[in-house]
């Protein structure tokens, strides 16, 4: 996994990896973080904290031969994570951490390749320092024939992944330069706080904007991914497009609970 460790102070915390990560936002706490792949949001619902999880394993074209271990390997993160915060009246950050930990210890993502949980270091750049992003020079994966020291959107705040407290939270993955070009979380929730303004928020709001987010991309600058995110409302938003495949689950307290989980959307 790649050497890349950001932490955004007093809204939460990034790690990447490249194929395979966790985004949890946790609105209570007003706590982000981010890391390539997953989105806890905290709504309500008559008084009730409503807590919504997604993960995703990276858009990509995901070979046969590991296809049913990415699926095991996000559902297994997002109810990791889910139980801490739901079951263990555990902390945002501890369902991150534990959460990206367990892709980590996977081989089946690129996150379970190379440097031994990076999250956890993540987790110290944000708690122990005033920096955003710390570095060393190069990583194991990512887009093919990538040139020496090329930095993807993955730790790329408002890139590959953005959250803002009441508002939501939003990762992606894909094509990483088309992703910087466009700033396209950072877009997302931009587009779902005007439409909000203008009172646009109803129910499947949230899943059209993630929609027209890569329908954007695409148009602007030719560019392939995917995007999971939450609202503030604990909707889930999931998409992606001109990708063979990606690994993604979610569990939705709206919903029971239960993860489900897939490789198409």
């Amino acid at each position: 996994m790649r050497k890349w460790l950001d932490a955004t102070s007093n809204l939460g915390l990034l790690a990447a990896g490249f194929a395979g990560g966790c985004l949890f936002s946790y609105w209570s706490c007003q706590i982000r973080r981010a890391a390539q792949s997953a989105a806890i949001s905290e709504g309500s619902s008559e008084g009730r904290r409503l807590v919504s999880i997604a993960v995703h394993g990276g858009a990509y074209a995901i070979p046969d031969g590991i296809a049913e271990a990415s699926v095991k390997g996000v559902s297994k993160a997002a109810a990791i994570g889910y139980e801490i915060l739901l079951l263990r009246g555990g902390s945002a950050l501890e369902a991150v951490e534990a959460a990206v930990r367990e892709l980590e210890l996977n081989p089946a993502f690129d996150a379970g390749v190379g440097v031994e949980h990076p999250v956890t270091a993540a987790r110290l750049v944000m708690q122990e320092t005033n920096h955003v992003i710390c570095h060393q020079h190069g990583g194991n994966h990512s887009i093919t024939a990538k040139k020496k020291g090329r930095c993807g959107d993955s730790p790329i705040v408002g890139s590959g992944g953005y959250a803002a407290d009441g508002l939501g939270a939003v990762s992606t993955t894909g094509h990483g330069e088309a992703i910087m070009k466009v700033v396209l979380a950072h877009r997302i929730l931009a587009e779902h706080a005007r439409a909000g303004s203008e009172g646009g928020q109803e129910v499947g709001g949230f899943q059209r904007r993630v929609e027209q987010g890569l329908e954007y991309m695409k148009a602007r600058v030719n560019g392939y991914g995917g995007i999971i995110g939450a609202d503030g409302q604990g909707r889930v938003g999931m998409a992606h497009h001109t990708t063979k495949r990606v690994a993604w689950a979610k569990a939705e307290q709206r919903r029971g609970g239960a993860v489900s989980a897939g490789l198409t959307l």
